[in-house]
């Protein structure tokens, strides 16, 4: 009996041992358990440069090669980066009307509703709430920035961009986009984490459409064991910088201190834009005021709902956040 009953034993182990349930406890163990997105896998520069590049030399080498790009102290050139401040915004009488969307909670939770306010509503009262504004920039502010001279083109179709402002802390989801960013900082910082559209194991991205319930504050490694090992891109910009996040690259973002940023918009086909009919723009730049946009909708992360249903169907299950 003992003798039958001790290999027995042996067999009941190994299987228990290469079970699911202990393999899944043992991802615990890997780098970055409930720690911060980012905090494991292999961190690999972005490049930068200083400024904006030329139009043809961005097409070239960054939209048409999906290839993210910094580019610092940039937007220092915009009105806005001597002007902008909630006391500036105030003094204008056009705030007293210009209506914006808000999100509810700093960290994204697309359980609650967008709220719509007049902005200078929203300044008397962020600095008091988990508020944060995510809206089309109002055309009184649209004077006071460029439209980039790297996409300065008349033949580009431009979707209509998006100003962020909160007093910091906000957290975004991680998810992909299907159009190009420029994203322009002008007050305060933020750290950008990307992940290449081409990445091998996507498993994280589990929700409906390019979005993932990963909680980006703790990352659940039995869950996620992919991010102990993936290739982050990262970054840290301040005041006056612009980083390019390719169309359906995944990312995720966090702003500190008082916080101003605007996203420009291209369009994600525009990967395969011929430049040839565009002049590089070297001076003379062109305010926001200035162009026509597209009414095709920024995706719902950035500030506006998406059309699909995968969106909705997002907004309704991200309780979680």
């Amino acid at each position: 009996m003992k003798s039958i009953a001790i290999p027995y034993l042996i067999i009941v182990l190994y299987h228990f041992y290469n079970s699911e349930y202990v393999q899944a406890k043992d991802t615990k163990g890997l780098p970055g358990h409930l720690k911060p997105l980012g905090h494991s896998g292999r961190h690999i520069e972005i490049t930068e440069i200083n400024g904006f590049p030329s139009l043809k030399t961005f097409f070239k080498q960054h939209v048409s090669q999906s290839k993210p790009l910094v580019m610092r102290g940039a937007a220092k050139i915009y009105p806005a980066f001597s002007k902008w401040s909630d006391d500036y915004f105030l003094s204008l009488p056009e705030t007293s009307t210009a209506e914006i969307d808000i999100q509810q909670r700093k960290k994204q939770n697309y359980s609650l509703p967008y709220l719509r306010a007049t902005l200078a509503e929203f300044l008397h009262r962020y600095n008091h709430t988990d508020e944060y504004m995510v809206s089309y920039i109002p055309s009184h502010l649209k004077t006071d920035l460029y439209l980039p001279p790297c996409v300065q083109c008349d033949d580009l179709i431009h979707i209509e961009p998006v100003m962020w402002l909160s007093n910091g802390g906000t957290k975004s989801i991680l998810h992909a986009d299907q159009n190009h960013n420029i994203n322009c900082l002008i007050r305060g910082t933020k750290d950008f984490i990307l992940i290449n559209k081409d990445t091998p194991d996507q498993t994280f991205i589990d929700a409906p459409g390019t979005y993932s319930y990963v909680d980006v504050d703790r990352v659940d490694m039995d869950k996620y064991p992919v991010f102990s090992s993936i290739d982050f891109y990262d970054t840290h910009i301040e005041a006056g910088d612009c980083i390019f996040v390719p169309a359906s690259w995944f990312h995720q973002v966090r702003s500190y201190g008082y916080n101003i940023a605007v996203n420009i918009w291209l369009k994600g086909e525009d990967k395969f834009f011929d430049v040839s009919s565009c002049q590089d723009v070297t001076k003379a730049y062109k305010t926001l005021d200035q162009f026509t946009y597209s009414l095709v909708e920024p995706p719902s992360h950035d500030g506006r709902d998406e059309l699909d249903e995968g969106a909705e169907m997002f907004r309704q299950a991200a309780t979680f956040f």
